[in-house]
């Protein structure tokens, strides 16, 4: 620690030697300005000031972290005395050399417990501008939240996720924000969150400043217990691009993209839902396999634009038709199925096998087109212990048979149309 003095008095030689038995060996200054000057470089120091220093300038022109202000007056009076220490001396001298080194030693430890506070202060003060520069710079939303969902601050981030400045939303609750579907996923992660100790996780809508809808993920930590924040802390990202990606590469992966429609995979899993349903049902599910007559034929004459949109026309045609629960699907080429969830009896499938025939004899408006189209429809009616393989496999047949039979009909599966039927794909020779 370094040590300086700053007094005329003559008798200011008695502290020399005691300031360095007591290893605070000084360095005499000659005037107030070059103290102020080497004070302000000098870092943790021990400062002593003559009554004439003390007169000249005020203690607080020198009190600063890291400087413990000692005052040698032997002759000031009482009130003097205490109004020094009052103004920031930590001690007034006026002893003997003895009492002095004394009194230097004791100054010298509160002037250590005085630099660690004040280093203690100096690491609060940088560690508090490092969390407030983190927080102001995240690009992730920090909010503060109460226990009843009312926000209490949002970090800067909040303008360039949502629009909003931070002051917009001091007070507003969190209903007011999050779309009115998602309000109860959001209200029961702030109900979990409330367990201290526990994170918890959701993904929900919040609206922009402009109107639209973006999806945050959030994560929520209980800290109530922590007198600094007293609250439910929410780390909140927009995650709107992930998540349109992912629908749209689960609407790739599940449905046909040229029609919309379901395509195989997810045509068969609904299936087999509709059959796993069936026993709580009145009814029974049934199946439609429509293929379209000549196809190749419109491909052939007008090209593949006219054949995709004549097949976009017959896959409105065919969804018109479906009742509440049904599925329409493209399995590919120009292969679609109506399933029916649910139908009272074998009359009733066919009924709508009749009406998707006479849907389609009507003309395709194509562009400056109209296409004339039929289709062959196979009917497969849901028996016990079947999967929805067999159920489309008796579909297909149904429909083939009818194909064989002239075209343009339906026709409902029954046995021995395994047995008659020709395989779809000639056998090779051996």
């Amino acid at each position: 620690m370094r040590c300086f003095l700053l007094a005329d008095d003559p008798a200011c030689a008695r502290l020399e030697p005691a300031l360095s038995s007591a290893d605070c060996a000084p360095r005499r200054l000659g005037n107030c300005a070059e103290l102020s000057r080497e004070t302000r470089t000098s870092g943790p120091s021990l400062v002593v000031l003559g009554e004439a220093a003390c007169r000249e300038l005020e203690l607080s022109d020198v009190q600063r972290d890291g400087l413990s202000l000692v005052v040698w007056a032997p002759d000031a009076a009482p009130e003097q005395k205490r109004a020094w220490l009052e103004r920031g001396a930590i001690d007034v001298w006026d002893g003997s050399e003895a009492d002095l080194t004394f009194r230097a030693l004791c100054c010298k430890r509160v002037a250590k417990q005085l630099q660690r506070g004040a280093a203690r202060v100096r690491a609060l003060t940088l560690s508090r501008g490092r969390y407030r520069s983190l927080v102001q710079n995240a690009l992730d939303i920090i909010a503060v939240l109460d226990h009843g969902g009312v926000i209490r601050y949002a970090s800067p981030a909040l303008g360039r996720v949502l629009g909003y400045e931070s002051h917009e939303v001091r007070g507003v609750h969190l209903d007011d924000i999050v779309h009115p579907e998602d309000i109860d996923a959001a209200r029961s992660a702030l109900v979990e969150s409330n367990v201290p100790g526990v994170s918890v996780r959701a993904e929900f809508r919040v609206r922009h400043k402009q109107g639209h809808w973006r999806y945050v993920e959030a994560v929520a930590d209980n800290l109530v217990g922590y007198p600094s924040v007293s609250g439910i802390v929410v780390n909140a990202r927009d995650v709107t691009d992930r998540h349109d990606l992912e629908q749209m590469l689960m609407h790739q992966a599940f449905f046909d993209g040229l029609t919309g429609l379901p395509n195989r995979a997810l045509f068969m899993d609904r299936a087999e839902h509709a059959l796993a349903q069936q026993q709580r049902a009145s009814g029974a599910p049934a199946l439609l396999f429509i293929d379209l007559d000549g196809f190749k034929d419109i491909n052939d004459s007008f090209g593949h634009d006219v054949g995709d949109a004549a097949l976009v026309a017959v896959a409105r045609r065919i969804e018109s038709l479906c009742r509440a629960g049904d599925t329409a699907a493209r399995l590919g080429g120009d292969e679609f199925t109506l399933l029916l969830e649910s139908v009272e009896s074998r009359d009733a499938a066919l009924h709508v096998a009749e009406r998707v025939i006479q849907s389609l004899r009507r003309p395709l408006p194509v562009g400056d087109l109209e296409l004339h189209v039929t289709v062959s429809v196979g009917v497969a009616c849901f028996e016990e212990g079947m999967d929805a393989k067999e159920l489309v496999r008796r579909a297909d047949t149904a429909m083939y048979r009818a194909k064989e039979m002239g075209k343009d009909q339906f026709l409902l599966w029954v046995p021995r149309h395994d047995t008659e039927r020709p395989p779809r794909l000639p056998t090779p020779p051996p």
